[in-house]
């Protein structure tokens, strides 16, 4: 069992706990996610907050004063991708992540995840797993769409429905008809196809419904 007076776990613990910025953790929050990780955590908030201010000073993290209350977060988004140092395989399955993955990402997460694609470019460069992307690829069948562009704000509320099990709104419109009207839809998946985003039109029976359980096509 560790002990909470292994200061060096602690550290790299808390360190994981901070989120970048704009994202910010109170110590209070920081705190609790510790006793989280490990009960034997179980320090004060004044321990935390004094081994914040001790990392501020070797780390790029740094804090702002809200109420009483000190909200921390990094100031280098590359900071915490070199804690410990990223390997060649690491950042060649980050780059095939970044590459084939990011249609199905929510948006909020991809967004936490482009520090960690960036760096593993450039971990992988001039390296020979940096050039296998260029030898090896996955190619569609038939003719390459492209694929509508979809506000952000727009994919983040049905992938945050997707995620959380909620109902969501939306004004649909049929390529048939001309105005569109509101429907509650219930995502029940997202299935990805060739970059398309495309909608499964409901039976007649289901279309007296409110309330729909629907696919969601990519």
């Amino acid at each position: 069992m560790r002990k909470a007076t292994d200061t060096t776990l602690r550290n790299l613990a808390m360190l994981s706990c901070i989120p970048v910025c704009p994202n910010a953790k109170s110590t209070k929050r920081i705190l609790q996610e510790l006793r989280e990780l490990d009960p034997d955590y179980d320090v004060s908030e004044r321990t935390v907050q004094r081994d914040l201010d001790q990392l501020s000073g070797r780390f790029p993290i740094s804090c702002e004063a809200r109420g009483r209350a000190n909200h921390w977060f990094w100031t280098d988004p590359h900071a915490l991708t070199q804690i410990p140092s990223m390997s060649a395989p690491t950042a060649f399955a980050l780059r095939l992540a970044a590459e084939y993955l990011r249609p199905i990402m929510p948006p909020s997460t991809r967004g936490l995840l482009e520090a960690y694609f960036n760096h593993a470019d450039s971990v992988l460069e001039g390296t020979a797993l940096g050039r296998w992307t260029d030898k090896a690829v996955i190619v569609a069948r038939g003719p390459v769409l492209t694929p509508p562009s979809v506000p952000v704000e727009v994919q983040e509320t049905v992938y945050t429905a997707l995620m959380e099990s909620r109902k969501v709104e939306v004004a649909y419109r049929a390529k048939a008809r001309t105005r569109a009207r509101q429907m509650v839809l219930n995502p029940l998946g997202i299935v990805v196809r060739a970059g398309i985003i495309s909608d499964r039109s409901p039976s007649a029976a289901r279309r007296r419904h409110e309330r729909r359980n629907t696919m969601i096509f990519l």
